[in-house]
């Protein structure tokens, strides 16, 4: 499988479920999170920080790229503990039938404002079809690594046929 290489420059516009203030906000929270790899050894990665250990885990991986999905808080909406879990077993089943390589993950905000929300880390997923995932189960974004690159987050437009 290939992975896509993203030009990575600003911020893209984000037309969000939030009212403005809330829309800078919920950016930030993303931008202000810690994205814990549950691997041996468990490394942390950061929006916009290299990472050579992250590196080395895709080359020992042959992976070309990763993604880090959940399916927890649609559109940033806490949930209950039972549709949250239940919604991350179904992407799991999605992902397992799709037969990707994964590894547990989870995302700790550092204010510690948010509970931490299980994410899975998938190696060498297309760009398009981690996207189609975000959407599927209602994310507003990913975040997205390639080698020798920082973790990017992928911000999803909303799409009103998928409300």
């Amino acid at each position: 499988m290939k992975c896509q290489r993203i030009r990575i420059g600003h911020l893209p516009a984000m037309r969000c479920r939030f009212p403005p203030p809330a829309e800078r906000i919920a950016v930030e929270a993303y931008w202000n999170t810690d994205y814990h790899v549950l691997a041996t050894p468990p490394m942390t990665l950061s929006v916009g920080v290299p990472n050579p250990a992250f590196d080395a885990l895709l080359k020992q991986r042959k992976a070309g790229c990763a993604a880090m999905i959940t399916a927890f808080n649609p559109h940033s909406c806490r949930a209950s503990d039972a549709d949250n879990a239940a919604a991350q077993r179904r992407l799991k089943r999605v992902l397992d039938e799709a037969g990707y390589a994964m590894l547990d993950a989870e995302g700790i905000g550092r204010s510690g404002g948010w509970p931490a929300e299980p994410k899975f880390l998938i190696f060498d997923i297309p760009l398009e079809a981690a996207k189609r995932l975000a959407r599927q189960f209602r994310q507003n974004a990913f975040v997205w690594v390639e080698p020798s690159r920082a973790p990017a987050l992928i911000f999803m437009q909303p799409d009103a046929a998928a409300d």
